[in-house]
């Protein structure tokens, strides 16, 4: 489980590294060994799709700690301004 901003670098980088071999069987095996193509990419496929759901995962724990509104104070007499 990704615990910060640096881990999800890391875990974003592992995936751009997967894709890339994904990417690479696909243009070098599929036209010639679709089979083959399948065999090698089963697993690679899997590990990417483990890493998106940890990349998901992080940024909907980030995304659901709000941090606190802060408001300029009002002068007197004046109504404390909204923060949408």
């Amino acid at each position: 489980m990704i615990q910060d901003d640096e881990e999800l670098a890391i875990v974003q980088r592992q995936l751009a590294l997967v894709k890339s071999v994904i990417e690479s069987w696909r243009t070098k095996l599929l036209p010639h060994n679709p089979k083959n193509f399948a065999i090698y990419a089963e697993g690679a496929l899997d590990e990417a799709e483990k890493l998106n759901a940890e990349i998901d995962e992080y940024v909907q724990r980030r995304n659901a700690i709000v941090p606190e509104a802060t408001t300029p104070q009002a002068a007197p007499g004046q109504q404390p301004t909204k923060v949408p």
